[in-house]
């Protein structure tokens, strides 16, 4: 099975991907203005691969598959709100004591 990797069409796609010169481009410079984004995550080189990757599947091989951002990401957003969600509880019974001196 691991020389069906190396034959792998969507693995060479992958790499003609990467090797794309993006810069001479200009429908890359226009594609990357539109992508709306936080600015610390266009800063992750992961994420700029990740769209050169939707680009390239747009404009030059729509046969390329490009699989969803990492999980990592969306769960580290997850983690916190679900350990923020179990302190809010306590935090909640506390709220109304602040709110009857508040009168």
């Amino acid at each position: 099975m691991g020389e069906e990797g190396g034959d792998d069409p969507q693995r060479i796609k992958r790499i003609a991907a990467a090797a794309y010169d993006y810069e001479s481009d200009p429908r890359w410079a226009d594609y990357w203005a539109n992508v709306l984004i936080p600015p610390h995550m266009a800063a992750r080189s992961d994420v700029v691969d990740h769209f050169k990757r939707k680009f390239y599947q747009r404009y030059i091989d729509p046969d390329l598959v490009v699989e969803a951002m990492t999980s990592t990401s969306s769960s580290q957003t997850s983690r916190p709100s679900a350990s923020a969600r179990g302190s809010a509880t306590p935090a909640s019974t506390e709220q109304p004591r602040p709110h009857n001196s508040g009168r």
